[in-house]
């Protein structure tokens, strides 16, 4: 009985690392992947950031999900200095180009982010073996302006840290002994559409009669 048990624990452990060690696949879905999303828009960048301010502080007109729960963020020293976004993980380096660019030329940008880091919304992330289960993901949206005349400016969106959270699996804890079932959150490459729907909700801001 003592051999069968220690057979049955030895099992166990061998199902378990088993598990801990293979990832549900996933797979991307939707347009093509770009490194570049941006829109003009017939503005100053000055008159554009103030407008994008105070549509998510004091929001004049209701906002979709998940941008409803979003705050604006001026990306400014204490809390983002010059390198702020090269602590960030980046599949695929489509933060290259915006990492090279002088700190004066990021200097009006802003962050769109749902601040408690726990929002999920489907996305082009779906389960690789039932394409119709999409998975959660979340990201913050990098909003950089570029003037291209005194009244003209361009706006690029950029994703930062996007995630997926797949479900749960089982892993060994990182804090201490033992197996346990955890959150399997990855790290992803941008999406097409959520940027483009993002310069959507900008539209709504930046241009009249929307």
């Amino acid at each position: 009985m003592y051999i069968t048990s220690l057979l049955r624990r030895a099992v166990l452990a061998c199902a378990l690392l088993s598990a801990a060690c293979s990832e549900t696949p996933i797979v991307r879905t939707g347009p093509p992947q770009q490194r570049l999303v941006a829109r003009t828009y017939d503005v100053s960048v000055a008159d554009a950031r103030k407008r994008i301010l105070d549509a998510f502080a004091v929001r004049p007109a209701p906002l979709p999900p998940p941008y409803d729960r979003f705050m604006a963020i001026e990306l400014v020293s204490p809390n983002y200095p010059p390198d702020w976004i090269g602590t960030f993980v980046d599949p695929g380096d489509f933060l290259a180009d915006y990492r090279t660019l002088p700190a004066a030329d990021r200097a009006n940008d802003l962050l769109l982010r749902e601040p408690t880091g726990d929002v999920y919304w489907p996305s082009e992330y779906v389960l690789a073996g039932d394409r119709s289960q999409p998975v959660k993901f979340n990201c913050g949206f990098i909003v950089h302006f570029a003037s291209r005349e005194p009244s003209v400016t361009e706006i690029r969106v950029h994703e930062m840290a996007p995630t997926v959270w797949v479900g749960e699996h089982w892993a060994v804890s990182k804090h201490g002994p033992g197996f346990g079932r955890y959150h399997d959150i990855r790290a992803v490459e941008p999406t097409v559409a959520d940027r483009f729907r993002t310069l959507d909700v900008l539209d709504r801001v930046l241009v009249s009669g929307r």
